[in-house]
């Protein structure tokens, strides 16, 4: 049975409602309307939980770019960071919709908010190196959904002026660094093998 007008109606004030205040929820969230025939009720259809209770952005906040930076600013403030850094796969989902947010965020809130995080290990060589390395798959890999080369090098300067961080280790990420500050305009192109 085909749905009617009045239920195509609810559906499209819902998807309004839900692009005006999507940075109260989490990403990769997938909203449908069903009609049935005994009924025209929204329903909405979630992924998986979430490994920490997110932040809410304050409906005195209109703009995207507002309710987003909120968001940003205030991403970790409820994460048990032990547990979450401890399960690869929390970590990975956790630090995956971190990333989802930056492209919407002011870039003072995407800066403060890399920097808190980092901030906060600045004494863990060992949580440095797993940050860089999801930063290095979220924004840098050939898999990453955005590609952020600034945000990406927000990312690895505490790692690489971290003294106790082993030099071979750093060196994958200076090579890193040398190619993207080569690809820049205006400089000059690294020396490249060819034949």
């Amino acid at each position: 049975m085909a749905p009617r007008w009045g239920c195509f109606a609810v559906c499209m004030k819902f998807r309004i409602f839900v692009f005006k205040n999507h940075a109260n929820y989490a990403p990769n969230t997938i909203y449908s309307c069903f009609y049935c025939r005994n009924s025209r009720r929204i329903y909405q259809r979630r992924m998986p939980a979430t490994p920490f209770e997110y932040p809410q952005a304050p409906d005195t906040l209109n703009s995207l770019e507002a309710r987003t930076s909120y968001v940003m600013t205030h991403f970790w403030d409820k994460a048990d960071m032990k547990k979450i850094m401890a399960d690869t796969a929390k970590f990975h989902k956790a630090f995956s919709d971190f990333v989802g947010f930056i492209p919407y965020a002011s870039k003072d809130s995407v800066r403060s908010s890399i920097s808190s995080l980092t901030g906060r290990y600045a004494n863990d060589p060992k949580a440095l190196s797993l940050i860089a390395s999801e930063a290095e798959r979220t924004l840098f890999g050939p898999q990453a959904e955005f590609w952020s080369e600034d945000c990406y090098l927000m990312f690895l300067r505490p790692l690489l002026s971290h003294k106790k961080i082993k030099p071979a280790e750093k060196e994958k990420y200076l090579t890193q660094i040398r190619m993207l500050n080569s690809s820049q305009p205006g400089s000059n192109m690294s020396a490249f093998d060819y034949s």
